[in-house]
């Protein structure tokens, strides 16, 4: 059985001007969103995917030891591929930095529009 690449591009935002929004939020799909006085890039939040256990229990899970792990760069983008089983399968990806509340989807990969995953998300301070 051939094996697969499992690829992510993820921007990473925090809210600047609502104290209200406490709450992460993902946009799968969509690859960026309108940076304003509202949002602003996030540098060295990290990003992993996660691609064996029980994904459902992603809060009790060490990014350190996951499949694939980056970090943002200045302007919030992370760019993430590695070699997998091949299948049909769900993926779980995560994204979070210190001090900031960890935010994840469970995704079918391959997704069906693409070769890869396209995520923005908002992560809120703690």
């Amino acid at each position: 059985m051939r094996d697969k690449w499992i690829t992510v591009d993820c921007r990473v935002y925090e809210w600047t001007l609502y104290d209200e929004m406490k709450i992460s939020r993902f946009f799968y799909g969509v690859d960026s969103l309108v940076r304003g006085d509202s949002l602003a890039p996030v540098e060295s939040a990290f990003a992993c995917v996660l691609i064996e256990g029980d994904l459902e229990k992603i809060s009790e899970i060490n990014p350190d030891s996951v499949y694939k792990r980056g970090f943002t760069d200045s302007t919030g983008f992370l760019h993430i591929f590695g070699a997998a089983t091949a299948g049909i399968y769900d993926i779980c990806i995560l994204v979070g930095k210190d001090g900031y509340q960890n935010a994840s989807i469970i995704a079918k990969d391959p997704p069906d529009s693409s070769h890869k995953h396209v995520i923005s998300v908002i992560i809120a301070e703690e």
